[in-house]
C-alpha cells in the first residue's frame, strides 16, 4: 500500500466523518436519508433510529454466541450506535474509530455506561488493545468505506491479533462472487472518497482471512445490493507479530 495514498485517504476520511453536532452525526452521516429527514419530526427520527439500531444489533448477533462474560469490539464504532445495546449483553465493549469527532460524540451518546472503552485509531491498527483479549469483533457499515485494499488487510490482521484463539469475527461490507470489470481499482491520491470502498470478491476475502490465521465459517451475499456478511473464527494458532 502506497504510504502517500494512505495518508491522503485517511485525512479525507477524517474530514468527512467530522459532524458538528450529535444530531448531524446520527442523521447526516450514519442514517443518511434526506427524504426521511424532511417528512419526520425529531421524535419520529429518534424512534426510527432506535428501531434500526435494534434491527442491526440482531443482524450482528445472529448466529453468534456471546454472554455476560464476553469482551467484544466494534471496529468503526462511530458514535457507539451498536455499542449501546451491546453493552447490556456483555462484560465490556471496546470501540475504535479513525474520527476523533465521532469518538467525542460517542462519549456523549454513551454517557453513564460504565462497561465501555473508546479509542481513536490510525486506520490501520489498534495499539491500545491487548493481544488475544477480545472474544468477538464486529463491524457494520465500516469496511464498505475502506477504499484501500491494504487498509482492509491491515485491519483484518489486527482483528486477528486482538482476538482470543477461537474468537469470532462478523463483518458487513460490499462484495461480489466475481468483481465486475472497472470496480476493482484501488483508490489513488486526488480521488474523491469512495463510499463503495475497495470491492473484494469472496475468494480474496477467503485469502485475506486465511493469511491472518482465520477461517471463514459462513459468507452470506445479497446479490441485489451486493452486501456481504462474513463470519470467521480465529484459529488456535498463536498470532504472528507484524
Amino acid at each position: 500500500m502506497n504510504k502517500n495514498d494512505f495518508t491522503e485517504w485517511l485525512k479525507k476520511t477524517k474530514d468527512f466523518w467530522s459532524p458538528t453536532t450529535l444530531l448531524d452525526a446520527k442523521f447526516g452521516l450514519i442514517y443518511v436519508d434526506t427524504f426521511t429527514r424532511k417528512i419526520l419530526d425529531e421524535e419520529e427520527l429518534e424512534k426510527l433510529w432506535d428501531n434500526t439500531t435494534e434491527r442491526d444489533t440482531e443482524k450482528i448477533l445472529n448466529g453468534m454466541s456471546i454472554s455476560k462474560t464476553s469482551t467484544v469490539m466494534d471496529v468503526g464504532c462511530g458514535i457507539g450506535r451498536i455499542m449501546k445495546p451491546m453493552s447490556q449483553k456483555v462484560k465490556k465493549v471496546v470501540g475504535v474509530d479513525v474520527s476523533g469527532k465521532m469518538i467525542g460524540f460517542a462519549k456523549e451518546y454513551l454517557k453513564g455506561i460504565n462497561n465501555i472503552e473508546l479509542f481513536v485509531n490510525d486506520g490501520n491498527s489498534f495499539p491500545e488493545i491487548q493481544s488475544e483479549s477480545i472474544d468477538f469483533v464486529y463491524s457494520m457499515t465500516t469496511f464498505q468505506h475502506m477504499s484501500l485494499k491494504g487498509v482492509i488487510e491491515n485491519n483484518i490482521k489486527e482483528i486477528s491479533r486482538v482476538l482470543k484463539p477461537g474468537g469470532k469475527l462478523k463483518v458487513q461490507t460490499r462484495g461480489y462472487v466475481s468483481v465486475p470489470h472497472g470496480l476493482d481499482a484501488d483508490w489513488k491520491r486526488g480521488d474523491d472518497i469512495s463510499f463503495a470502498g475497495a470491492i473484494l470478491d469472496t475468494g480474496l476475502w477467503d485469502t485475506i482471512l486465511e493469511s491472518s490465521h482465520m477461517k471463514i465459517l459462513r459468507m452470506t451475499l445479497n446479490t441485489n445490493v451486493n452486501w456481504l456478511w462474513i463470519m470467521a473464527e480465529k484459529n488456535g494458532n498463536k498470532y504472528v507479530k507484524r
